[in-house]
């Protein structure tokens, strides 16, 4: 229906137009842009009129006690009341008439006081919800100024967040953190799969698989039934590593992971607890609800830091004939001898310890071993200045040298529990994008987000392959092979049993063929040779540290292929895997009929309509009209999603172009000493240096890194 517009003057400050309801919405807010005013609705309808006034009308009435400053241009009120106003009255076919007092008492038009509009809202929150950077909005904004600016025009990075805030409340279902955490779990019931292993908020007493813990104790577990596939496939006779951090809320609650290494050997997160503590009782309940939902698991090894509990907690949970045989992180084990030798005081005694404990921890022969060990810790004892560490090292690491030796933990292919570390690194700084997280809901939002995504990074190394960087390692290994000649390999006399030579001839290592074909699925082949990680076996340190295929192997199947037909691990198959991992990612409550999609919510408006009106509490109704007027600015978002302007487009410029070099700046500030050595590992000569003394029994000159209590100890 079309309406006529009229426009007539009753006076100067007095205007009478006619428009429809959308009109008039569309026209007061170009009418507010222009004049640099803003009329609010400040009661309902009285009979057919709605009168709207200037929002600097009105008395200031504080909502606070008074413990902050008003904002830096004061309140909005001006303590009196101002003569502009809207006065609309709705005629009977739907057109409205409104009637423009246009002047303004007590105070000048500006934007200081000014709010940005409704459609500018759902404008920048469109944009948010598709993904575009704050940074790139303010470009955008601040690039299509004309001759003069309006009050989008003065909008900063805080009131883009205010906006995301309002309108794209993510994981946020209630102001208040732990409601919004227990209105999740409860949502989560409701699911097909659902992720929530056990949870006891705080301030409850203790549940069902919570018999430990006390009423201020908190702990959630979470683990996606993706992750529950991973990790009964993945810890069967391999090895399961678990950490700890903080940082990723704002209650110095505790992040617990337990991660698997996959068949691409690369880390996969399998279950999360968080939780006010990390002590056994917690982690005894985090292994009993793991238990409930997998059943028993059998790894062979368990990696963990120099933490007792861990590792307790997980024997007396998953109680096996034979127990996982426990690594300590070889990092963990580094920094504590540090911490210790660094309160020694001579320098060049912490770096001839610390030599000597680095050439232990990297022995590969267990005899040889046995032999440094002794001998350096008698060396240790020997010195007055080194007592006192030497009763250190022999209490917490003496008595665990299968724990922490390499020459005791040679095929568990891993030494350091890095891949929690980096997956830590990559939550805090990729997903939370470096800043502090102060909300457990969006800490778990972020989880079930990274969970979902490693399910796609699956999918995609089935379909395109990757090039992870233990199969990197591999094709480095047999590129260096090709350097090597052929006549450094001797057959023996046992059965698939070679002697390789290493390139300098100090050094004889024995290749094994171990198997025919691959006895798994495995990811880490070889491409040029057709062998996989479990066929071959050597005893040098790269492949038993490593647990690569070695340039040896490598070496030593270019030959046989010459001579003669070698196994070739078998093409794996991943349509079983592809199919389990896209079972499990799928969202079950996903709806492709939207007729079906519109009854549920109609049924739940319905139902919402009759709870309304046993509510009582005005706080609650509060919260239920915030996530209804987040609901109804999601559909204004995706109608005006089509009206989103494009970003403007950037610099055409080479990808792999790089930054130009720029004339550096250097400090003049005078430098302070370092007081403290820096203790770097020892180089291959200094390890020799170190082998051939400690397992020398008539030498008694010492190399120059040597102390002189090795010296009394060797005449």
């Amino acid at each position: 229906m079309c309406f006529t517009f009229l426009c007539v003057c009753v006076c100067v400050c007095v205007c009478v137009c006619v428009y429809t309801c959308t009109e008039f919405k569309l026209w007061k807010e170009d009418y507010e842009k222009k004049c640099n005013c803003w009329y609010v609705q400040s009661s309902g309808k009285k009979g057919s009129s709605l009168y709207f006034y200037c929002n600097r009308s009105g008395n200031f009435e504080s909502r606070g006690i008074g413990k902050r400053h008003l904002k830096s241009q004061g309140t909005s009120k001006l303590n009196a009341y101002c003569t502009a106003a809207l006065i609309v009255n709705t005629n009977k076919d739907g057109s409205v008439n409104v009637t423009v007092h246009k002047t303004h008492y007590g105070h000048q038009t500006s934007m200081g006081h000014l709010r940005i509009s409704e459609t500018e809202r759902l404008a920048v929150a469109a944009k948010l919800a598709n993904g575009v950077d704050i940074q790139h909005i303010l470009d955008e904004i601040r690039d299509n100024m004309g001759d003069s600016y309006h009050r989008i025009h003065l909008l900063t990075r805080k009131d883009i967040t205010n906006i995301k805030m309002a309108f794209c409340s993510g994981n946020k279902r209630h102001q208040d953190d732990a409601t919004s955490v227990y209105l999740w779990v409860e949502e989560m019931k409701t699911h097909h799969h659902n992720p929530v292993l056990l949870y006891k908020p705080q301030g409850t007493p203790p549940v069902k698989g919570c018999e430990k813990l006390a009423e201020k104790d908190f702990i959630l577990c979470i683990q996606t039934s993706l992750q529950a596939d991973i990790l009964k496939r993945f810890s069967l006779d391999r090895v399961v590593c678990i950490d700890s951090t903080f940082g990723t809320n704002g209650y110095d609650f505790i992040l617990i992971t337990i991660m698997i290494v996959d068949d691409y050997g690369e880390g996969f997160p399998a279950a999360w607890c968080i939780s006010n503590r990390e002590d056994q009782p917690v982690l005894t309940h985090f292994f009993d609800a793991i238990k409930d939902r997998v059943g028993v698991l059998t790894p062979k090894w368990f990696m963990s830091d120099l933490a007792e509990q861990f590792y307790n907690a997980w024997t007396s949970t998953f109680y096996t004939c034979t127990p996982p045989k426990r690594l300590l992180c070889t990092w963990h084990v580094d920094k504590a001898w540090r911490k210790n030798i660094d309160k020694l005081a001579d320098d060049q005694l912490k770096i001839t310890i610390y030599h000597n404990l680095r050439v232990l921890l990297d022995e590969t022969d267990v005899p040889k071993f046995e032999v440094l060990l002794q001998r350096t810790l008698q060396s240790l004892r020997d010195s007055p200045l080194t007592c006192d560490f030497a009763d250190y090292f022999e209490c917490y690491y003496v008595k665990k040298k299968e724990q922490w030796a390499m020459c005791y933990r040679k095929e568990a292919a891993i030494n350091t529990n890095m891949y929690v570390e980096a997956f830590h690194r990559v939550l805090k700084y990729v997903y939370l994008k470096g800043k502090v997280n102060k909300r457990l809901d969006n800490c778990i939002g972020v989880l079930l987000k990274l969970a979902r995504d490693k399910g796609f990074e699956r999918i995609t190394k089935i379909e395109k392959g990757k090039m992870s960087d233990r199969i990197t390692q591999i094709r480095v290994r047999h590129k260096t092979s090709l350097k090597m000649p052929v006549n450094l390999i001797t057959e023996t006399k046992q059965y698939h049993t070679w002697e390789v030579n290493s390139m300098d001839g100090k050094n004889t290592y024995i290749v094994v063929q171990v198997n025919e074909v691959c006895p798994y699925n495995c990811a880490m082949m070889c491409s040029d040779c057709h062998i996989c990680l479990h066929m071959y076996s050597c005893d040098c340190p790269d492949a038993l540290i490593r647990a690569s295929i070695c340039k040896h192997v490598h070496l030593l199947v270019r030959s046989l292929a010459s001579t003669s037909s070698t196994p070739q691990a078998s093409k794996r198959d991943d349509t079983m895997d592809k199919a389990v991992v896209l079972q499990n990612i799928r969202n079950p409550d996903e709806i492709d009929n939207l007729t079906t999609c519109r009854e549920k919510i109609h049924d739940k408006i319905l139902v919402l309509e009759k709870a309304i009106d046993n509510v009582a509490d005005a706080n609650t109704l509060q919260e239920i009209n915030k996530l209804l007027t987040s609901a109804l600015s999601h559909v204004k978002i995706t109608q005006q999603s089509s009206d989103i302007g494009k970003l403007p487009a950037s610099n055409q410029q080479p990808p792999n172009k790089h930054i130009g070099v720029q004339r550096p700046f250097h400090s003049t500030k005078r430098k302070r000493n370092c007081t403290n050595i820096r203790l770097s590992k020892p180089n291959s000569t200094e390890k020799t240096d170190i082998l051939n003394i400690l397992l020398s029994t008539t030498n008694t000159q010492c190399p120059p890194l040597q102390h002189k209590i090795y010296r009394k100890w060797y005449q």
